[in-house]
């Protein structure tokens, strides 16, 4: 026989004592095997749909706390914007009163040192 012929026999001769000694040693048989994978297969694709949703949940709380921070930012701003301006007229006669008095003391002091005498110099 010629190698060639040798060597084919020799391969398919392998093949099949794999495919057998691969069909022996199986764990399961292959009806078992597919019902595994599909099972498997069914918990997988349950649980990315679950993690899908909960992601879809924390991305609607987010935008939602969101909008809800700004509305409560923009409204903490209006409050202290009319706090100011409530505080600015509450001081506005307070401020007029300490500048005339602040005039009258400026007066007086003027008035004082006209009515001083001039320091003389010493020769």
């Amino acid at each position: 026989m010629s190698r060639v012929k040798l060597f084919t026999i020799g391969m398919v001769a392998g093949g099949v004592a794999g495919a057998v000694s691969a069909l022996l040693s199986a764990p399961r048989s292959g009806k078992e095997a597919r019902l595994n994978i599909q099972t498997q297969k069914n918990a997988a694709t349950t649980v990315a749909k679950d993690i899908k949703n909960q992601a879809v949940d924390v991305k609607n709380s987010v935008a939602t706390a969101v909008k809800e921070g700004n509305t409560i930012v923009k409204n903490v701003a209006k409050d202290v914007s009319k706090s100011v301006q409530n505080w600015q007229k509450e001081i506005q006669p307070h401020q007029e009163s300490i500048q005339e008095h602040i005039t009258e003391i400026e007066k007086s002091l003027t008035s004082l040192e006209n009515e001083l005498p001039s320091p003389q110099k010493s020769e």
